[in-house]
């Protein structure tokens, strides 16, 4: 009997997640890394009902393909393949609904594109799409606005009452009324009944945008503390029957950062044990928030604000994190007792994020291009969930194709980095190359500090590719570190130039913020590197946040 037992509890542990993920957190090599091109796993439809609920993050506009080059060990030129789009994004969510049936759609934030003159793209984007709720995020708040507006609380009203999707603003208050705004197109929160489930949805706005924003984007506007918004809302919806509470905010959080030091793998490439626990980094706002709310009053978080994935439990709360721009979207599924009604955690099925793939590269089944040790010569059609992927003929001709964005990785970043290293502003910049517009930081180290973080992210990997000018020089087999050509001193001191939102993800970077060590310089914008009108001034309040 007990062997029977043992025998029922290895099957349930094997169908909770794909029976390869563990293989691909390996150094070399993977298959399967961002995909799941096989049929979803069945499920007892006597007993459960299965809800799904899928989101993307920080899309800002990229509707087009982007078009990766890749380098690798076997091919002496570099191989091209087409990632996102809005025609296949489109054919995914087409197929993720047609073998789900019952699935949510949601974004997180940062919904406005970088060009103020791609709005209309947007709007007609989440309606084909047909999400059902988003939020807006800190990026939104910087949003370039046009000129006919006043500000930004001016010109996002007008643009939310014009989309058929929910847009969800739970604390964000009208100084003059004194009352939660009460726009056109808005609501704090929503409850959506799907296959007779009821889940209650809320959109909560990060703490931190009020020091990381102009005050054009707030004027008028007092935001609530993401604490006392939460408690308030969840337990009215769950007073109104929700049997799952999701809440949407476009805050980050960093998990499998310690594990993937330790096993010295790119952080793309590990994060595969949701259930483990202290693999999340809680230490930043995001984790803060976590802490202080009720077990078993919030469901499942769907964050934003960071390139990286999460997928993730914090206690018991599911944390989900998508691909930034348009790489790719996360999801789980839901069980449901049926006698009920209740939500069966030990259930829930939690997939890997999926990367909008055109195509796969026949020796790992995925578009993950990353890896340098596989071979990326051939190519095949790409399949999720059994099903073929072809781009959707059907998108708004507004939407189609026309030309794919340039690379993720292309470091249109460096002129703006270089400028400032020239004025003196800084010796060395950390620089994830996506981030649009963000407060930037120069922080300061001792040479032995700054050696020891340089020596962790060159072993790191993804993180060594971000060092501008390139400190490290390898002669045999040891390292050398420099900064402009000359060997860094222990006892010197040294400024690093990095963007808040880098300071954030970087674990060494973050923890060593302090006022009598960090200057903030305000909305320094990256695609205008040379525009000498951009405000710099001294400002501490972007400090707060990274603490």
């Amino acid at each position: 009997m007990n062997f029977k037992y043992l025998l029922l509890l290895i099957v349930l542990s094997a169908c909770s997640f794909k029976k390869d993920q563990f293989d691909n957190q390996v150094t070399q090599g993977h298959s399967e890394l961002y995909s799941h091109p096989g049929k979803p796993i069945s499920f007892d439809e006597k007993k459960y009902k299965r809800i799904v609920i899928a989101a993307t993050n920080d899309l800002q506009g990229f509707y087009h393909s982007t078009l990766l080059e890749i380098k690798d060990k076997h091919n002496e030129s570099p191989k091209k393949i087409n990632l996102g789009g809005a025609d296949y994004i489109s054919s995914y969510f087409k197929t993720l609904k047609k073998k789900y049936r019952d699935v949510i759609l949601l974004d997180s934030g940062n919904i406005l594109p970088l060009d103020s003159k791609n709005l209309d793209q947007t709007k007609i984007f989440y309606e084909h799409m047909n999400y059902d709720a988003l939020t807006i995020g800190l990026d939104d708040f910087n949003f370039k606005f046009p000129k006919n507006f006043k500000n930004f609380p001016d010109f996002i009203q007008n643009y939310i009452k014009k989309n058929k999707i929910p847009v969800l603003i739970n604390n964000i208050w009208d100084i003059k009324t004194a009352q939660p705004v009460n726009w056109p197109g808005t609501s704090p929160s929503l409850i959506k009944e799907v296959n007779g489930i009821k889940i209650g949805i809320i959109g909560i706005i990060p703490d931190d945008i009020s020091s990381l924003t102009s005050v054009d984007g707030r004027l008028g506007l007092f935001i609530e503390d993401m604490t006392q918004s939460t408690l308030r809302s969840a337990r009215l919806l769950r007073s109104q029957g929700a049997e799952l509470v999701v809440v949407m905010t476009n805050q980050n959080i960093i998990c499998g950062e310690e594990l993937s030091q330790k096993l010295n793998l790119p952080l793309p490439k590990v994060n595969f044990e949701p259930r483990k626990a202290d693999r999340c980094n809680l230490t930043n706002p995001t984790g803060e928030w976590l802490k202080r709310l009720p077990p078993q009053l919030v469901d499942l978080v769907i964050t934003g604000r960071t390139e990286h994935k999460t997928v993730n439990y914090v206690g018991e709360t599911l944390i989900l994190n998508g691909l930034s721009q348009g790489r790719g979207f996360a999801f789980a599924e839901f069980f449901f007792d049926k006698k009920t009604g209740k939500l069966k955690k030990d259930q829930t099925l939690v997939h890997q994020p999926i990367l909008f793939c055109q195509k796969f590269f026949k020796e790992t089944n995925d578009c993950y291009s990353a890896d340098q040790s596989v071979d990326h010569h051939e190519l095949i059609e790409a399949r999720f969930l059994g099903e073929l992927i072809k781009p959707d003929s059907t998108i708004p001709s507004e939407l189609k194709n026309s030309s794919p964005q340039a690379n993720h990785e292309a470091p249109s970043i460096i002129p703006f980095v270089r400028m400032n290293l020239d004025s003196k502003q800084g010796d060395l910049s950390f620089v994830s190359g996506r981030h649009t517009e963000s407060k930037l930081l120069a922080l300061e180290f001792s040479g032995k500090e700054l050696m020891q973080i340089l020596e962790k992210d060159f072993n790191h990997k993804t993180r060594m590719k971000r060092w501008f000018p390139n400190p490290f020089l390898l002669r045999g087999d040891k390292i050398e570190l420099l900064i402009k050509g000359l060997p860094i001193r222990p006892d010197e001191k040294y400024r690093i130039l990095a963007n808040i939102k880098d300071v954030i993800n970087h674990p060494d970077l973050r923890s060593h913020v302090t006022k009598s060590t960090t200057v903030s310089y305000n909305h320094m914008s990256w695609p205008d590197q040379t525009n000498e009108s951009d405000e710099i001034s001294s400002s501490m309040s972007a400090l707060e946040t990274v603490r």
